[in-house]
């Protein structure tokens, strides 16, 4: 499988905090069993590593089309191929394009799996559909359509929990964040907390508690508990995730200004304006000291200023 990549949907109250996706191109069965245009995609899947989305969404194109002519229309290689493209079109932001062809490779893998006649290709022991739910998932999250977005991440979790083929447990925890982020975005707040718990389980078991997934949600958690008030609950999130992003990518490091800002939030919040007001610098030192100018700059500043008032 290819890495899972991120998008960056909704935030919950002022806290920047990203949703996790596996908007990711399917390789597992790319392999000399898809004999079909299988070096094509194979050069896709490189070109998307590699960050040339356009050139990868090409060569898928003419991958399917080749594999439309010779296989037909309902064959699992194009379903898994139209997965790829719907997973290039999420990454570009065309969302209304991703929904229509994950819907056909949806429809495509569903349709195979409900024929127990249907043979499937050599070295492919069962029809996965755990990608195509979640990435269909995030494109109803990104278009603000939450209640499918929900319905396909609980599709998402049965998949990889009651089938036949049980997920791991990264893939477990991812979808309980998305869970839990739809969650937040409707206010949601215990459901939500829950959900994050639970998904932080399962990231610290898999990867320890040190790890840079788990530091992400905590800062969801975090987020959640300032959408509440909870401000003490809040505070020990997002110094948690500081703690665990300084240790694995260093103090200096541009996602350590994120963590700051929301450890800012917390002190202003509880009025404490010299420990937000020196909290809020720290992020903008990080931010200048690695180049970046954006909202979030502008948001630090605004915050510093409001302060100094």
């Amino acid at each position: 499988m290819m890495t899972t990549h991120q998008i960056s949907p909704a935030r919950i109250s002022s806290s920047p905090v990203n949703m996790r996706s596996s908007a990711k191109l399917d390789s597992s069965e790319s392999t000399s069993s898809f004999y079909v245009a299988s070096s094509v995609v194979e050069s896709a899947l490189q070109n998307y590593d590699d960050g040339d989305k356009e050139k990868a969404l090409r060569m898928l194109t003419t991958a399917l089309k080749t594999q439309r002519l010779t296989l037909g229309d309902s064959d699992l290689c194009v379903a898994h191929t139209l997965g790829n493209i719907g997973s290039v079109y999420i990454s570009l932001g065309w969302l209304e394009d991703a929904e229509q062809v994950l819907q056909d490779c949806l429809n495509i893998k569903s349709k195979i799996r409900a024929d127990p006649t249907n043979e499937l290709p050599k070295g492919c022991d069962h029809v996965n559909m755990y990608d195509t739910l979640s990435n269909l998932g995030s494109v109803y999250f990104l278009q603000g359509d939450y209640y499918n977005a929900m319905c396909l991440y609980q599709d998402c979790l049965q998949e990889i929990t009651a089938g036949e083929n049980a997920g791991t447990a990264s893939d477990i925890a991812n979808t309980l964040y998305n869970i839990g982020h739809v969650h937040c975005v409707l206010n949601e707040y215990e459901d939500a907390l829950i959900a994050m718990n639970e998904s932080l389980q399962l990231t610290q078991s898999k990867f320890g508690h040190e790890d840079v997934r788990a530091a992400e949600t905590w800062e969801k958690i975090g987020a959640i508990h300032l959408a509440q008030s909870n401000f003490d609950d809040a505070l020990s999130a997002f110094v948690e995730a500081l703690r665990i992003t300084k240790l694995t990518l260093g103090s200096g490091h541009v996602d350590c200004a994120p963590a700051l800002y929301h450890v800012g939030l917390v002190y202003e919040r509880r009025h404490e304006a010299r420990l937000a007001m020196e909290t809020y610098r720290a992020a903008l030192d990080i931010f200048q000291r690695n180049g970046i100018q954006n909202e979030s700059v502008e948001k630090i500043r605004q915050r510093i200023m409001r302060l100094k008032v």
